[in-house]
């Protein structure tokens, strides 16, 4: 039986995964893109590929913080993954 008083964080964990997961979706966008005579083949794709995985980030937290799911710790992992992933790509 499903406690619907305290459910499973499950929409957290997928907004940390979504967060997570551009940088390896933006390796293999870089990857299969081709050669590029400017280097800026990719960039529109980059772009909407970072506004996907925020876009789903924050539909994530949002439903999970709706449906009052704990612990609310599990978002504060989205900083530092977030702050990480600007470090690699400044790289």
């Amino acid at each position: 039986m499903i406690d619907s008083a305290n459910p499973k964080p499950l929409w957290l964990w997928l907004s940390v995964a979504a967060t997570a997961l551009f940088l390896p979706l933006w390796s293999l966008l870089d990857r299969f893109s081709g050669p590029c005579a400017d280097g800026m083949c990719s960039y529109a794709s980059g772009v909407l590929l970072a506004a996907g995985c925020a876009l789903a980030t924050l539909v994530f937290a949002v439903v999970g913080l709706v449906r009052k799911e704990r612990p609310r710790w599990i978002l504060l992992l989205i900083l530092p993954i977030s702050a990480g992933l600007i470090v690699v790509l400044a790289l």
